[in-house]
């Protein structure tokens, strides 16, 4: 049989970890990312254990608001990482010939006449190379 308050008090620790991460600027940004995505994925897990046990205890129903709650934070985690992503590849990816570069790669450069004050950062086009540009 699982322990449920033994398992909460994992749960509690879990939170109050995480926010000592969120602290530690120092830690790289991907790192903390993959940290609060450990914990997210733990807490779910959690979750479901606690479920299981109250479902095997007895007949009362399981407080499914916890495992939404964490549900939707991790769905919202993963498309903020997939919007990420995106970006950085747009940075990678020439607007004359198509090319893509990988992540480990510096992003391409600017255009050096797209510069103007009325057009917006995100608009300027970038290339891979002077041919393209």
């Amino acid at each position: 049989a699982v322990d449920v308050s033994r398992l909460m008090k994992f749960a509690t620790d879990g939170r109050r970890h995480i926010e000592a991460v969120r602290a530690c600027l120092s830690i790289p940004k991907l790192r903390r990312w993959s940290i609060q995505r450990s914990f997210v994925k733990w807490s779910l897990l959690v979750v479901r254990w606690v479920d299981q046990a109250q479902q095997a205890e007895g007949p009362e129903s399981p407080d499914d608001s916890t495992t939404m709650e964490i549900i939707t934070l991790y769905e919202r985690m993963k498309m903020e990482r997939r919007a990420k992503k995106a970006d950085r590849l747009k940075k990678r990816t020439c607007s004359h010939c198509g090319k893509k570069a990988p992540l480990s790669q510096v992003s391409f450069a600017y255009c050096g006449g797209c510069r103007h004050s009325g057009v917006a950062r995100e608009h300027w086009t970038r290339y891979c190379s002077e041919a393209c540009q």
